[in-house]
């Protein structure tokens, strides 16, 4: 899939304490994203969706520049203050759920949903 990343629209996402905000996003099939993940609290924080890392085309980061993360069916962990990107093409639409695989935090409230129509 070809996509044009002069024109990648930044969707940033905060995980906190058994919250993600916001908890809901709505992108459009085709167009070029970067997922900007932010950390607010002091223990870690996935965000993590299987269905939905199977539903885009993630852009390699380029040889050499340390950026981008890598997606895994255990999601993207973002540390303590960190922040972390994740560039992709969103290809399929279809709702999906989202959520912070740590021990009790989805329980706890921390999920979310995307839409991409």
């Amino acid at each position: 899939m070809t996509a044009d990343w002069s024109r990648v629209e930044t969707v940033s996402l905060t995980l906190s304490d058994f919250h993600f905000t916001p908890n809901q996003l709505e992108l459009r099939q085709g167009r070029p994203y970067r997922l900007h993940l932010v950390n607010a609290s002091t223990s870690a924080h996935t965000f993590t969706s299987a269905p939905f890392f199977k539903s885009i085309a993630v852009r390699r980061p380029a040889p050499g520049t340390g950026g981008g993360v890598l997606v895994s069916p255990d999601g993207i962990e973002v540390g303590p203050g960190e922040q972390k990107d994740l560039d992709f093409v969103a290809v399929t639409p279809g709702s999906y759920d989202f959520e912070c695989s740590k021990f009790l935090h989805s329980t706890l409230g921390m999920t979310g949903n995307i839409v991409v129509r």
